[in-house]
C-alpha cells in the first residue's frame, strides 16, 4: 500500500466518522421539538449529551480526514493515531451523561414524590 492509498483511506474512513454528524442533527431536530413529542426530562438529558457524543465523534473524523489532505507520507499515521483519542474522550463522555442522566432521574423521582 502507498501512502497515497493510505492517504485515500483515512479520508474515506474519517468522512464516514464526521457524517455522525447528520445523526447529530436529527437528534437535534427531536431535541428541538422537545414540547410537542413530550419528552421527559431524563429523555432531554440523554439526547442533548447523545449530540454531544455523536459531534465528538464526527469532529474527530473531520481532523482525521484534514490531516490526511494535509500532512505528507511520513506523518500520515497521525491520522489514524487520533482515533485512539476516541477512547479517552467517548469515556470522558460517558462517565459525565452517567452521572447527568442518574441526577435527572433524582430529580423526577423527587418531582413524583412531592
Amino acid at each position: 500500500m502507498t501512502a497515497s492509498d493510505a492517504a485515500t483511506l483515512f479520508v474515506i474512513y474519517g468522512v464516514g466518522t464526521a457524517a455522525l454528524g447528520a445523526l447529530a442533527l436529527l437528534y437535534w431536530q427531536g431535541y428541538r421539538h422537545r414540547d410537542e413529542v413530550d419528552l421527559t426530562e431524563v429523555e432531554r438529558v440523554d439526547t442533548r449529551w447523545e449530540i454531544g457524543g455523536l459531534l465528538c465523534q464526527a469532529t474527530i473524523g473531520i481532523a482525521s480526514t484534514v490531516i490526511a489532505l494535509t500532512v505528507g507520507p511520513r506523518q500520515l499515521g497521525w491520522a489514524g493515531f487520533i482515533y485512539f483519542s476516541l477512547a479517552l474522550i467517548m469515556g470522558v463522555h460517558g462517565a459525565l451523561r452517567s452521572r447527568s442522566v442518574d441526577r435527572a432521574h433524582k430529580q423526577m423521582a423527587q418531582a413524583k414524590a412531592s
